[in-house]
């Protein structure tokens, strides 16, 4: 399965995660489709593809996932900045100021770090393409994928222990997205500590 056939997979399999948990299985309006659910679904699948990028062994692959996974967090960042309010995320803000609490000013931190790292990895990709091997920041990757990890359990922790309340006992998104990021984090870890056998790869 190609680059693109595997983005695609994955992108749409958010898609549908987030529209049967939220707006199926929940009481999330419909209305909130084009952002709110949007906005899950991109973020969760470019946290994957993000991980998968730095798995893949070629690295025209790595590249072109590496690409869609910045694509899906950009948007990400820019449906999140539309939607960041009290009424969208209640707990994330002070009640008396309607300021952001310390958790929600660090995962709003860890989420700028990240679309700072995701710039840099997009301008490293371009320099290996003209043929330089050297890592600009090396484990960059892995810490991106550690700060998207630290950044939705910022946000979601305080549902997660809630599973009696879970729209038909499936679990948040930002659980997934935790869980997944720390996985992925280790596997990339282990890959890179592996024996390369092939000339064509590059360090993160």
């Amino acid at each position: 399965m190609s680059p693109r056939q595997s983005s695609s997979g994955i992108m749409l399999l958010s898609m549908l995660y987030a529209i049967v948990r939220y707006n199926i299985a929940s009481d999330v309006a419909w209305s909130q489709l084009p952002l709110l659910i949007v906005n899950k679904a991109t973020a969760i699948s470019g946290l994957i593809l993000l991980g998968l990028a730095g798995l893949q062994r070629v690295r025209a692959n790595r590249n072109q996932m590496g690409l869609h996974a910045s694509g899906c967090l950009g948007l990400h960042c820019l449906l999140s900045l539309m939607l960041l309010s009290p009424a969208q995320f209640e707990t994330l803000y002070q009640n008396e100021t309607h300021l952001l609490t310390w958790q929600g000013s660090l995962a709003m931190l860890c989420g700028a770090l990240g679309i700072i790292g995701q710039i840099i990895l997009w301008r490293r990709s371009m320099v290996v393409q003209q043929g330089n091997q050297r890592s600009l920041v090396s484990g960059l990757g892995r810490g991106l994928l550690l700060l998207a990890a630290m950044h939705v359990a910022l946000i979601g922790y305080s549902n997660w222990n809630q599973w009696q309340s879970w729209p038909a006992t499936l679990p948040p998104i930002t659980l997934i997205g935790c869980l997944t990021a720390v996985g992925l984090a280790v596997a990339n870890h282990l890959r890179k500590r592996a024996p390369v056998t092939v000339d064509n790869t590059a360090d993160d």
